[in-house]
């Protein structure tokens, strides 16, 4: 938090995006954090990895936090900022998931409604405690893979959807690969507009929406 607060008190209009913050790190200092995030400097984005929904995994993990914990510094942040991004990980298919297990965790993503979910899958590393342990069959975790990423697509593209018709202050960070520019909301979504001027904040209203960005049209520059 004391390098947020540093960081705020830089003068200038400009956008930063914090990193990967863990539950454990977080559990004792949350209302301090949030705090920090409230300042315009700070985009409105919480990056919050759980990795499972069911205890007993996350214990095989030693991830140290519970699905109840990260819950509830979700809910605080989302009680505070209203308007905040979440973005979370799940892996899938860790040797001791068994079916019971995974439908905790899509029941964990249905409950919280990510608004990005990164989904890797379950790989042995060397000299790892899991890395002694049975793997699971291929087709179950394409199969677990699958259902999550369906998910995970249509919560993304009902709560883009939402975001259709508002008008939002955008920053253009580049160029895009097909065309136009990218930019970004003050809540880290993307937005796809055909012109802009990079690095200048900007007002864009939302006309339409897909999965993974929004599209937008420049109303005037800052």
């Amino acid at each position: 938090m004391r390098l947020m607060k540093s960081i705020s008190a830089i003068d200038g209009n400009f956008r930063i995006r914090v990193g990967m913050m863990h539950p454990k790190s977080m559990m004792n200092d949350v209302e301090e954090i949030i705090n920090a995030f409230k300042d315009d400097k700070f985009y409105k984005f919480l990056h919050i990895p759980i990795q499972s929904g069911n205890d007993g995994v996350l214990k095989d993990m030693n991830r140290c936090h519970t699905v109840e914990e990260f819950k509830s510094i979700i809910s605080r942040f989302r009680q505070e900022i209203p308007d905040i991004s979440i973005s979370t990980d799940i892996i899938v298919g860790y040797p001791t998931e068994d079916d019971e297990a995974f439908n905790d965790t899509l029941d964990l993503i249905e409950e919280i409604q990510p608004d990005f979910l990164h989904i890797s899958k379950y790989m042995h590393r060397p000299k790892t405690a899991s890395s002694n342990l049975k793997e699971i069959e291929y087709e179950t975790m394409k199969e677990r893979t699958k259902a999550l990423s369906d998910l995970k697509m249509d919560i993304s593209l009902k709560k883009n959807l939402k975001m259709i018709k508002t008008n939002q202050e955008v920053i253009p960070t580049n160029k895009g690969k097909k065309g136009g520019y990218v930019a970004r909301t003050n809540n880290y979504k993307t937005v796809i507009l055909q012109e802009a001027k990079l690095g200048e904040f900007s007002d864009a209203v939302i006309n339409d929406a897909r999965p993974t960005y929004l599209i937008g049209e420049l109303v005037k520059t800052r």
